[in-house]
């Protein structure tokens, strides 16, 4: 390949490195960062669970929440639902928090119970 040649090629190559580096975020939602619903939308609270129970992070905002959310004695993985509307009853008496609770700017129709509850990191709400 002569010089000339490989001059070209190489910011050729940076400029579709580049592109694609720009246009991942596009595509699905990072594993660390998982967002499986948009704005509006209705989630049932047997879903969160679910998540939070095999391991997987909630990251959702702008999600109404339907039925009683029971959250587990251990929760290790974190937990944020922004500007968020939940329906029925939060109930999380007693569990252990190990990873970030964000609950901020979120409306709250139902009781609240976090009694013995305990945070090892920021809990926002």
């Amino acid at each position: 390949m002569s010089r000339d040649r490989e001059d070209i090629l190489t910011p050729a190559w940076a400029v579709l490195v580049l592109l694609v580096a720009l246009l991942a975020p596009l595509g699905r939602p990072l594993a660390t960062h998982p967002v499986i619903a948009q704005e509006h939308d209705a989630i049932d609270a047997s879903q969160i669970l679910a998540l939070l129970t095999s391991g997987e992070p909630v990251v959702m905002e702008h999600v109404e929440i339907h039925g009683d959310l029971r959250l587990p004695n251990l929760v290790e993985v974190p937990l944020i639902l922004r500007h968020s509307r939940f329906i029925d009853d939060v109930v999380a008496s007693h569990s252990v928090f190990g990873k970030v609770v964000d609950l901020s700017d979120s409306e709250f129709r139902g009781r609240v119970r976090f009694t013995g509850a305990r945070f090892r990191v920021p809990f926002l709400c």
